[in-house]
C-alpha cells in the first residue's frame, strides 16, 4: 500500500466516522433496526399526551389546548410552529410586530414572528422554536421547556394587546376586537 492510499482510507473512514454521528438515525440496540429522531419525537409526545398525528414528514400535536406542528429542518433541526396565536388587520401591523420584537427580547427558545397572510387581508402571527433534536438525544427537558415557553408568550402576546388597548381606548379600531386565538 502506498502512503497517499492509506492516506486516503485514512480520510474516507473519518469522513464517514464523522457523518454516521451527525445521522438523526440509530440503531435500536434490541431490533438492530434503525429509528429515527421524528419517530423519537412521535413517542415522547405521545408520552406528553399531546395527541401526536403524522402529517407527511410532519407531525401535528396539542399542548394545552394548542395546536402544533413539528416539521424537520436539514434532518438536524426540528421546527416547532405555534401557528396563528393572533390576527389583526394590516392596519396593526407596527403594533404587532413592536410586541413580537419586545417579546423575541423576553425569550430566549421561543421566537414570535408576524407574517402577512398571503391576500394582504391580515396580519399572522406564529410563535416558532428551533432546535437540534436527535433520537440520540434523550433529555426531553428541553422539549419541556419550549412547550411551556410557546402558551407563556402567547399570553404575554395578549396581555401586550390588553395593554396597548387600555393606554389607547379611544383608538377607532382597537387590536383586542380583532383577536383570534390558536
Amino acid at each position: 500500500i502506498s502512503l497517499l492510499t492509506a492516506f486516503c482510507i485514512i480520510i474516507l473512514v473519518k469522513t464517514k466516522i464523522k457523518n454516521k454521528s451527525l445521522s438523526p438515525h440509530y440503531f435500536d440496540s434490541k431490533t438492530s433496526k434503525p429509528d429515527t429522531a421524528d419517530n423519537f419525537l412521535f413517542e415522547q409526545l405521545t408520552k406528553m399526551n399531546c395527541s401526536p398525528q403524522r402529517d407527511g414528514n410532519n407531525i401535528i400535536f396539542h399542548y394545552h389546548a394548542g395546536i402544533f406542528k413539528a416539521e424537520w429542518l436539514d434532518h438536524k433541526v426540528i421546527r416547532i410552529i405555534f401557528p396563528h396565536i393572533f390576527a389583526a388587520p394590516p392596519s396593526h401591523l407596527n403594533k404587532l410586530t413592536g410586541i413580537a420584537n419586545q417579546l423575541n427580547i423576553d425569550y430566549v427558545l421561543v421566537k414570535v414572528v408576524a407574517v402577512p397572510r398571503s391576500d394582504n387581508s391580515e396580519i399572522l402571527i406564529h410563535a416558532i422554536a428551533d432546535f437540534y433534536y436527535t433520537s440520540q438525544n434523550k433529555d426531553t427537558s428541553l422539549l419541556d421547556d419550549i412547550l411551556t415557553q410557546f402558551i407563556e408568550i402567547q399570553t404575554d402576546f395578549i396581555k401586550e394587546i390588553i395593554s396597548i388597548n387600555e393606554e389607547k381606548h379611544n383608538t377607532s379600531s382597537p387590536l383586542l376586537t380583532d383577536i383570534i386565538l390558536n
